[in-house]
């Protein structure tokens, strides 16, 4: 399905003829056109104000220190690839206020580096407290990748490369949505069998039926100067629809009011999809295409509640890639009963690493 300018709700993903209307403010000039746009202007610069930070706060370098998972995403080409990660806790490293490392050996999807060497790239890496507190952290700046650790970083088993990333932003991701996970099997040391990848150009029915049945995807994207952007999107069973072999659509909500993933998607017109199903198959399936913004497609439906769906995203699929046996632990939902739409702060934890 090609959406066509003509499709009622349709957007331009370009933002290169408009004036920024808010270019004093963090962000993207697409964020700012939907901030003015969707009336979420005033809850974008509160967050700005209260929970955007330049460097760790001492409770987000606590909270790193407990991790043993994360996912980061760069830039391939024209394309946001995400990598999920899982090694020992507290894998990635607290080089200073501004500054953290994690050993390249921790990606688990084997696609190849995010950032090539002697090079630097923005990356995005995101960490979820998926057990107790259910708050996720981003971290959004500037990477590089060096062959030996950082000076007084030292790590148990083979050599390894090391991802640094000098810090630009973080800032929490809103808890109310995140699904409480139980431990089956835990992190897995490594892979018992290679991973075997199968890239399709389309979505065959194996990848339909797994789609459909996904609570959880990390949705990749990036602005016309090529800064990415890493965030969760949870909903019920099926919230990403599968609408033909070529085409999907999910709905985007107001969220803190920053639209940082829509406003890169109108500016770039592009996103990458990446679900892991720890229960099940234990597979990764990323998905990545063309992407535009509506007000509504014909077809899909809000599984949650209509009334706060923003806008709908509707990707016209270029590739799905397949990966089979990767090393991911073995996770249950011991807990998912989100209360949508609630702008309760004390829910939604919004100065979790912000408040003293």
């Amino acid at each position: 399905m090609t959406v066509g300018s003509n499709t009622p709700g349709a957007e331009e993903s370009s933002t290169d003829e408009t004036t920024d209307p808010r270019a004093d403010l963090p962000g993207s000039q697409g964020e700012h056109e939907l901030q003015a746009e969707l009336g979420t202007a005033d809850r974008a610069e509160a967050f700005y104000d209260t929970a955007m930070q330049h460097a760790l706060t001492s409770q987000m370098k606590w909270f790193l220190m407990d991790r043993w998972m994360g996912f980061a995403s760069a830039l391939d080409g024209d394309r946001p690839v995400t990598e999920p990660c899982f090694a020992d806790e507290g894998f990635i490293r607290i080089l200073a206020d501004d500054r953290i490392a994690w050993p390249a050996a921790a990606m688990v999807d084997g696609s190849g580096p995010l950032v090539g060497p002697n090079e630097e790239r923005f990356l995005s890496l995101v960490t979820v407290d998926w057990w107790d507190t259910t708050v996720g952290l981003h971290i959004n700046g500037s990477a590089h990748r060096r062959v030996a650790p950082p000076v007084g970083v030292s790590r148990d088993g083979p050599a390894t490369d090391w991802y640094v990333l000098d810090i630009e932003e973080a800032y929490i991701h809103c808890a109310k949505h995140i699904p409480e996970l139980a431990v089956d099997d835990g992190a897995p040391e490594g892979p018992e069998v290679a991973p075997s990848r199968t890239t399709y150009d389309r979505l065959v029915p194996a990848v339909e039926k797994f789609i459909g049945t996904q609570v959880v995807s990390f949705l990749g994207t990036a602005d016309s100067e090529g800064e990415t952007d890493l965030s969760p999107r949870i909903g019920p069973p099926g919230f990403v629809q599968v609408l033909d072999e070529h085409t999907l659509a999910w709905p985007e909500y107001r969220g803190n009011g920053i639209h940082a993933s829509m406003g890169n998607i109108r500016e770039r017109g592009v996103a990458t999809l990446t679900f892991l199903d720890w229960w099940n198959t234990e597979a990764i399936v990323r998905v990545s295409g063309s992407a535009t913004l509506h007000d509504e497609v014909a077809g899909a439906t809000d599984l949650t509640d209509v009334d706060r769906t923003k806008k709908w995203v509707l990707m016209d699929v270029e590739e799905a890639t397949v990966t089979t046996d990767p090393p991911l632990p073995s996770l249950s939902v011991e807990s998912f009963d989100p209360p949508w739409g609630t702008d309760d702060e004390e829910v939604k934890k919004s100065g979790f690493f912000t408040e003293a």
